[in-house]
Protein backbone atom coordinates (compact mmCIF):
# COMPACT_ATOMS: atom_id res chain seq x y z
CA UNK A 1 0.00 0.00 0.00
CA UNK A 2 1.46 3.21 -1.06
CA UNK A 3 -0.50 6.22 1.37
CA UNK A 4 0.07 8.10 4.44
CA UNK A 5 -0.20 7.07 8.06
CA UNK A 6 1.95 4.71 9.73
CA UNK A 7 -0.57 2.59 11.75
CA UNK A 8 -1.57 -0.38 9.82
CA UNK A 9 -3.86 -2.89 10.67
CA UNK A 10 -4.28 -6.54 9.42
CA UNK A 11 -8.47 -8.10 10.38
CA UNK A 12 -8.97 -11.54 10.38
CA UNK A 13 -13.10 -11.91 9.80
CA UNK A 14 -14.31 -15.27 10.99
CA UNK A 15 -16.67 -17.27 8.77
CA UNK A 16 -20.20 -16.19 8.70
CA UNK A 17 -22.69 -18.61 8.19
CA UNK A 18 -22.47 -20.21 4.91
CA UNK A 19 -20.01 -17.55 4.01
CA UNK A 20 -15.91 -18.00 3.75
CA UNK A 21 -13.10 -16.31 6.21
CA UNK A 22 -11.06 -13.49 5.16
CA UNK A 23 -8.74 -11.49 6.08
CA UNK A 24 -7.74 -7.85 4.74
CA UNK A 25 -5.00 -4.93 5.22
CA UNK A 26 -5.93 -1.82 6.60
CA UNK A 27 -4.85 2.12 7.51
CA UNK A 28 -6.10 2.81 10.82
CA UNK A 29 -9.73 3.96 9.52
CA UNK A 30 -10.43 -0.25 9.15
CA UNK A 31 -11.13 0.75 5.39
CA UNK A 32 -10.13 -2.50 3.42
CA UNK A 33 -7.08 -2.05 0.74
CA UNK A 34 -6.50 -5.50 -0.15
CA UNK A 35 -7.15 -9.39 0.88
CA UNK A 36 -7.52 -12.72 0.79
CA UNK A 37 -10.71 -15.25 1.52
CA UNK A 38 -10.21 -19.29 2.66
CA UNK A 39 -10.75 -20.14 -0.93
CA UNK A 40 -7.65 -18.98 -2.15
CA UNK A 41 -9.67 -15.71 -3.88
CA UNK A 42 -7.49 -12.37 -3.22
CA UNK A 43 -7.68 -8.99 -4.61
CA UNK A 44 -5.54 -5.52 -4.19
CA UNK A 45 -6.57 -2.22 -5.40
CA UNK A 46 -4.76 1.11 -7.10
CA UNK A 47 -5.65 4.25 -7.08
CA UNK A 48 -6.21 5.33 -11.30
CA UNK A 49 -7.56 9.21 -13.04
CA UNK A 50 -11.28 9.44 -12.55
CA UNK A 51 -13.18 7.74 -15.14
CA UNK A 52 -16.77 7.80 -15.28
CA UNK A 53 -19.36 4.51 -14.81
CA UNK A 54 -21.97 4.90 -17.19
CA UNK A 55 -23.82 1.89 -16.41
CA UNK A 56 -24.62 3.47 -13.29
CA UNK A 57 -28.05 3.38 -12.22
CA UNK A 58 -29.42 1.63 -15.68
CA UNK A 59 -28.41 -1.50 -15.62
CA UNK A 60 -26.67 -2.71 -12.01
CA UNK A 61 -27.35 -1.96 -8.67
CA UNK A 62 -25.22 0.72 -6.68
CA UNK A 63 -23.70 -1.26 -3.73
CA UNK A 64 -24.22 0.41 -0.62
CA UNK A 65 -22.39 -1.31 1.99
CA UNK A 66 -18.83 -0.22 3.69
CA UNK A 67 -16.93 -2.70 0.66
CA UNK A 68 -18.23 -4.28 -1.93
CA UNK A 69 -15.10 -6.59 -1.49
CA UNK A 70 -16.45 -7.99 1.75
CA UNK A 71 -19.29 -9.48 -0.12
CA UNK A 72 -17.07 -10.64 -2.75
CA UNK A 73 -15.05 -12.40 -0.21
CA UNK A 74 -17.62 -13.66 2.00
CA UNK A 75 -19.68 -15.50 -1.37
CA UNK A 76 -16.83 -15.76 -3.56
CA UNK A 77 -14.65 -18.63 -4.59
CA UNK A 78 -13.38 -17.98 -7.79
CA UNK A 79 -13.11 -14.81 -10.67
CA UNK A 80 -16.63 -16.05 -12.67
CA UNK A 81 -18.08 -15.70 -8.94
CA UNK A 82 -16.77 -12.28 -8.33
CA UNK A 83 -17.27 -10.90 -11.79
CA UNK A 84 -20.90 -11.70 -11.36
CA UNK A 85 -21.41 -10.06 -8.53
CA UNK A 86 -19.73 -7.15 -10.47
CA UNK A 87 -21.90 -7.44 -13.16
CA UNK A 88 -24.82 -7.00 -10.78
CA UNK A 89 -23.52 -4.06 -8.69
CA UNK A 90 -21.45 -0.55 -9.45
CA UNK A 91 -19.25 0.57 -6.48
CA UNK A 92 -18.42 4.31 -5.87
CA UNK A 93 -14.78 3.59 -5.11
CA UNK A 94 -14.38 2.36 -8.69
CA UNK A 95 -15.05 6.49 -10.39
CA UNK A 96 -10.95 6.57 -9.03
CA UNK A 97 -9.40 3.31 -8.48
CA UNK A 98 -9.22 -0.14 -10.09
CA UNK A 99 -9.14 -3.78 -8.44
CA UNK A 100 -7.32 -6.56 -9.56
CA UNK A 101 -8.97 -9.97 -8.29
CA UNK A 102 -6.98 -13.26 -8.55
CA UNK A 103 -8.05 -16.95 -7.15
CA UNK A 104 -5.96 -20.10 -6.82
CA UNK A 105 -7.08 -21.33 -10.52
CA UNK A 106 -4.70 -19.06 -11.93
CA UNK A 107 -7.33 -16.73 -13.26
CA UNK A 108 -7.57 -12.69 -12.86
CA UNK A 109 -9.00 -9.85 -13.58
CA UNK A 110 -8.53 -5.98 -13.23
CA UNK A 111 -11.90 -4.35 -12.59
CA UNK A 112 -12.33 -0.67 -13.20
CA UNK A 113 -15.43 1.67 -13.34
CA UNK A 114 -17.70 -0.27 -16.29
CA UNK A 115 -14.43 -2.78 -17.70
CA UNK A 116 -13.43 -6.06 -16.50
CA UNK A 117 -10.18 -7.11 -18.39
CA UNK A 118 -9.76 -11.17 -17.63
CA UNK A 119 -5.83 -12.06 -17.72
CA UNK A 120 -4.28 -13.82 -20.72
CA UNK A 121 -1.06 -15.44 -20.24
CA UNK A 122 0.20 -16.06 -16.42
CA UNK A 123 0.78 -12.12 -15.44
CA UNK A 124 -1.32 -9.16 -14.94
CA UNK A 125 0.03 -6.18 -13.74
CA UNK A 126 -1.66 -3.29 -12.52
CA UNK A 127 -0.21 0.43 -11.02
CA UNK A 128 -1.44 3.35 -11.46
CA UNK A 129 -2.92 4.43 -14.43
CA UNK A 130 -6.37 2.53 -15.92
CA UNK A 131 -5.80 -0.76 -17.00
CA UNK A 132 -8.06 -1.01 -20.41
CA UNK A 133 -5.43 2.06 -21.25
CA UNK A 134 -3.12 -0.95 -22.42
CA UNK A 135 -5.39 -1.67 -25.05
CA UNK A 136 -7.32 1.24 -25.90
CA UNK A 137 -4.55 2.89 -27.81
CA UNK A 138 -4.05 5.84 -25.01
CA UNK A 139 -0.50 4.56 -24.46
CA UNK A 140 0.58 7.85 -22.57
CA UNK A 141 0.40 7.03 -19.07
CA UNK A 142 0.98 3.22 -19.86
CA UNK A 143 4.71 3.94 -21.25
CA UNK A 144 5.19 6.70 -18.45
CA UNK A 145 4.65 4.61 -15.73
CA UNK A 146 8.27 3.32 -15.07
CA UNK A 147 7.07 0.88 -12.35
CA UNK A 148 4.85 -0.97 -14.57
CA UNK A 149 7.94 -1.13 -16.54
CA UNK A 150 10.23 -2.49 -14.08
CA UNK A 151 7.28 -5.30 -13.24
CA UNK A 152 6.94 -6.20 -16.64
CA UNK A 153 10.50 -6.67 -17.13
CA UNK A 154 11.40 -8.79 -14.08
CA UNK A 155 8.59 -11.11 -14.48
CA UNK A 156 9.30 -11.74 -18.04
CA UNK A 157 12.88 -12.59 -17.18
CA UNK A 158 12.80 -15.79 -14.80
CA UNK A 159 9.72 -17.80 -13.71
CA UNK A 160 8.17 -16.67 -10.98
CA UNK A 161 8.67 -17.16 -7.36
CA UNK A 162 7.97 -15.79 -3.93
CA UNK A 163 11.34 -14.62 -4.17
CA UNK A 164 11.26 -13.27 -7.93
CA UNK A 165 7.85 -11.35 -6.55
CA UNK A 166 9.52 -9.65 -3.58
CA UNK A 167 12.49 -8.64 -5.62
CA UNK A 168 9.29 -6.81 -7.62
CA UNK A 169 8.25 -5.23 -4.49
CA UNK A 170 11.43 -3.50 -3.22
CA UNK A 171 12.32 -2.54 -6.84
CA UNK A 172 9.24 -0.66 -7.15
CA UNK A 173 8.62 0.57 -3.53
CA UNK A 174 8.04 4.33 -3.32
CA UNK A 175 9.39 6.78 -0.42
CA UNK A 176 7.68 9.98 -0.99
CA UNK A 177 6.25 11.45 2.04
CA UNK A 178 2.54 11.64 -0.08
CA UNK A 179 2.55 8.31 -1.21
CA UNK A 180 4.97 5.86 1.22
CA UNK A 181 5.11 2.41 0.94
CA UNK A 182 3.69 1.23 3.98
CA UNK A 183 3.65 -2.76 3.80
CA UNK A 184 3.76 -4.68 1.11
CA UNK A 185 2.04 -8.16 0.47
CA UNK A 186 2.18 -11.35 -1.92
CA UNK A 187 -0.46 -13.90 -1.45
CA UNK A 188 0.21 -17.61 -1.95
CA UNK A 189 -3.36 -18.45 -2.92
CA UNK A 190 -2.64 -21.95 -3.17
CA UNK A 191 -1.57 -22.35 0.47
CA UNK A 192 -3.38 -19.54 1.96
CA UNK A 193 -0.68 -17.91 3.33
CA UNK A 194 0.28 -14.31 3.02
CA UNK A 195 3.85 -12.90 3.21
CA UNK A 196 3.93 -9.47 4.77
CA UNK A 197 6.82 -6.91 4.67
CA UNK A 198 6.88 -3.69 6.47
CA UNK A 199 7.68 -0.03 5.20
CA UNK A 200 11.10 -0.52 2.92
CA UNK A 201 12.39 -3.89 4.75
CA UNK A 202 12.34 -6.59 2.28
CA UNK A 203 14.71 -8.83 4.25
CA UNK A 204 12.01 -9.38 7.18
CA UNK A 205 9.22 -11.05 6.36
CA UNK A 206 6.92 -12.38 8.25
CA UNK A 207 4.57 -14.96 7.13
CA UNK A 208 0.60 -15.48 8.08
CA UNK A 209 -1.44 -18.92 7.89
CA UNK A 210 -4.25 -17.49 7.25
CA UNK A 211 -5.73 -20.77 8.43
CA UNK A 212 -4.71 -20.65 11.65
CA UNK A 213 -5.17 -16.89 12.03
CA UNK A 214 -9.34 -17.88 11.51
CA UNK A 215 -9.20 -20.26 14.12
CA UNK A 216 -8.41 -17.98 16.30
CA UNK A 217 -11.79 -16.05 15.73
CA UNK A 218 -12.07 -12.46 14.69
CA UNK A 219 -9.30 -10.18 15.55
CA UNK A 220 -7.28 -7.60 14.36
CA UNK A 221 -3.21 -7.29 14.33
CA UNK A 222 -1.13 -4.07 14.36
CA UNK A 223 0.81 -4.57 11.39
CA UNK A 224 4.45 -2.76 12.22
CA UNK A 225 3.92 -4.38 15.84
CA UNK A 226 4.72 -7.85 14.19
CA UNK A 227 8.46 -6.77 12.70
CA UNK A 228 11.49 -5.61 14.58
CA UNK A 229 11.93 -1.81 14.82
CA UNK A 230 13.76 0.15 11.68
CA UNK A 231 15.16 3.82 12.24
CA UNK A 232 13.05 4.32 8.32
CA UNK A 233 9.89 3.06 9.59
CA UNK A 234 10.18 4.58 13.28
CA UNK A 235 11.38 8.16 12.27
CA UNK A 236 8.50 8.47 9.59
CA UNK A 237 5.91 7.40 12.32
CA UNK A 238 7.55 9.74 14.55
CA UNK A 239 6.91 12.43 11.93
CA UNK A 240 3.67 11.55 11.19
CA UNK A 241 2.67 11.22 14.57
CA UNK A 242 4.23 14.99 15.38
CA UNK A 243 2.19 16.73 12.61
CA UNK A 244 -0.90 14.93 12.99
CA UNK A 245 -1.01 16.43 16.69
CA UNK A 246 0.03 19.74 15.53
CA UNK A 247 -2.76 19.81 13.31
CA UNK A 248 -5.51 18.66 15.78
CA UNK A 249 -3.78 21.88 17.86
CA UNK A 250 -3.87 24.57 15.35
CA UNK A 251 -7.41 26.92 15.82
CA UNK A 252 -9.68 26.24 13.15
CA UNK A 253 -9.61 29.68 11.50
CA UNK A 254 -5.67 28.26 10.57
CA UNK A 255 -7.03 25.10 8.70
CA UNK A 256 -6.41 24.96 5.00
CA UNK A 257 -8.66 22.20 3.01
Amino acid sequence: LDSVGPHTKITFMAQPEGGNGWMFFSKSNGFPQGGMNDQGLFWEGASTPYRAIPSARQNRKQYTGVHIMQKVMEECTSVDEAIAIFSEYYFLDLLDAQYIIGDRFGNAVVIEGDVMTRITGNTQIITNFNYSDIDSGDQAEVIACSRYRTIQDLLSGEDLSIDLMRRALAATHQEAEQAMTLYSAIYDLRNLRVHVYHFHNYENVVVLDLAEELAKGAHVLQLPELFPATFAAEEYRRRYDANQQHTYRMPITNLIV
